[in-house]
C-alpha cells in the first residue's frame, strides 16, 4: 500500500493497511496533531503458541499543504483504512513587483 496521499482533484487519500480483519470503530483511531500531521492508531494482535497479544499500532502521515482539517472522512473495509482529506481552495494571486532605477 503507498506511504503517501494519493492526490486527487479535490482531495487527498491515504490508504493504510490495518494488518488485522474485522476490526470495530473502537480499534481505529484517526487524528490530525497539530496542522501538519495525520496519525492513525489501530489495534493489532500477534497469536503466539498459548495466548494473543494485542497492542496499539501509530502510522504518522505528514499532511500536505492547503488541506481542509474540517473535512476528513475515514472508511474501514477489512484491512484496509481510507482517509480522505479535501483540498482547500487557493487563491492564485498575482504579484507586481517595484523596479528602482538607480543611476550610479
Amino acid at each position: 500500500m503507498p506511504t503517501a496521499p494519493m492526490e486527487m482533484v479535490s482531495s487527498y487519500v491515504f490508504l493504510v493497511d490495518l494488518n488485522g480483519k474485522g476490526m470495530s470503530n473502537d480499534e481505529i483511531k484517526v487524528k490530525v496533531d497539530g496542522d501538519k500531521t495525520l496519525v492513525i492508531s489501530y489495534l493489532s494482535s500477534v497469536y503466539g503458541p498459548v495466548a494473543v497479544s494485542f497492542f496499539w499500532q501509530t502510522k504518522r502521515f505528514d499532511l500536505p499543504k492547503y488541506v481542509n482539517l474540517d473535512a476528513i472522512s475515514a472508511i474501514s473495509y477489512k484491512e484496509t483504512l481510507l482517509v480522505t482529506i479535501d483540498k482547500v481552495n487557493r487563491v492564485m494571486t498575482e504579484r507586481t513587483i517595484k523596479v528602482t532605477k538607480v543611476e550610479i
